[in-house]
């Protein structure tokens, strides 16, 4: 029988995984892909109050099938100070198109110290 934070915890990431397939490099129009976003953004808050397990989970997925996933969530890590987020991103920087332009961004912005958290809560 599983926990209510493994349930918890199953529910938050597939919610994530299946948001960040949908949203891909960007879905149309604008409005569907900020509700995508908000989506990954509640799955990743919501994974970040169950600590080390909640983390431990994001992780595990940056070997996931869709390369959106793993980039969300090897973005995600990276900013957690994951160090093994960086080999998943120069694999997908190797990539054509928007995708791998995305991924060089990101590691660039981790070089230049200025990578923050895509889904962290704006402070205004």
């Amino acid at each position: 029988m599983t926990s209510n934070l493994e349930q918890k915890v199953t529910s938050a990431i597939h919610a994530f995984c299946e948001a960040a397939i949908e949203k891909g490099t960007f879905a149309s129009p604008a409005k569907k892909d900020h509700q995508l976003h908000k989506i990954m953004s509640t799955a990743v808050n919501e994974l970040r109050t169950f600590g080390s397990y909640g983390l431990s989970a994001l992780k595990d997925i940056m070997q996931h099938e869709s390369p959106y996933v793993r980039i969300w969530a090897a973005t995600e890590m990276l900013t957690n100070g994951d160090e093994t987020a960086k080999a998943v991103l120069i694999s997908l920087a190797a990539e054509e198109g928007l995708l791998g332009a995305s991924a060089k961004a990101v590691l660039n912005e981790h070089v230049k110290g200025r990578l923050r958290s895509p889904f962290s809560v704006s402070k205004t």
